[in-house]
């Protein structure tokens, strides 16, 4: 008989917590081999499809399982990482709200251009790590230390992803100062939480 349950993982703090129901930010389901899940910044919501009895090779398997989900969640957006995401700069309201000049504009071009230049390397060098994590989780026989060396070589690639994303939000603070960052942030944030609204009613729904 195939049953349902509910855990959250925490990788910051590396083990199991009890199930919140005051969390309110919720993101799309993704898939694993073992685990259906959504991802907060710190935690992550798994629903384990399991037998009524479960054998100590599933437990290792849902463990291993919950190692990879650690490692593709980890680097969730932080606050103030989404302006890393495009040229908003260009857009006419954002531009006339923000009273951009064209040298601000170009400014934030550079930096934009030097920002990518860095991140297309660094996001192959997370995605070969991650890679080599899966390859080592997928072989017949465990090898835990490995397993363990590889995953800390992707955290940091993570790591060096998310620092070169924080660079360019504080090269755009160094161009606008410090009043239209904030006007920046203001915004942002209600985005962030009208999306986290409309994620969490079609997970309601489901």
């Amino acid at each position: 008989m195939m049953k349902h349950s509910w855990i959250f993982w925490s990788p910051a703090l590396g083990k199991t917590l009890l199930p919140d129901c005051s969390m309110t930010r919720m993101y799309p389901h993704v898939s694993k081999p073992t685990a259906y899940g959504c991802a907060t910044p710190d935690m992550i919501r798994v629903r384990l499809k399991h037998q009524e009895t479960r054998s100590p090779a599933m437990v290792k398997k849902f463990f291993f399982g919950m190692l990879l989900l650690t490692a593709v969640f980890s680097a969730c957006p932080a606050p103030g990482q989404e302006m890393a995401g495009g040229k908003w700069w260009h857009n006419p309201a954002m531009s006339r709200q923000l009273n951009l000049t064209e040298e601000e504009k170009s400014r934030l071009d550079e930096e934009f251009v030097k920002s990518r230049r860095k991140l297309i390397d660094l996001k192959s060098r997370e995605e070969k790590e991650r890679f080599e994590l899966e390859n080592l989780l997928e072989r017949q026989d465990l090898d835990k230390k490995a397993i363990m060396r590889q995953f800390r070589k992707l955290k940091k690639a993570r790591a060096d992803l998310a620092d070169e994303r924080f660079h360019f939000v504080l090269q755009i603070r160094k161009i606008l100062g410090n009043e239209r960052f904030q006007q920046i942030k203001t915004l942002y944030r209600s985005i962030r939480k009208r999306r986290a609204e409309q994620n969490k009613a079609r997970f309601r729904r489901k």
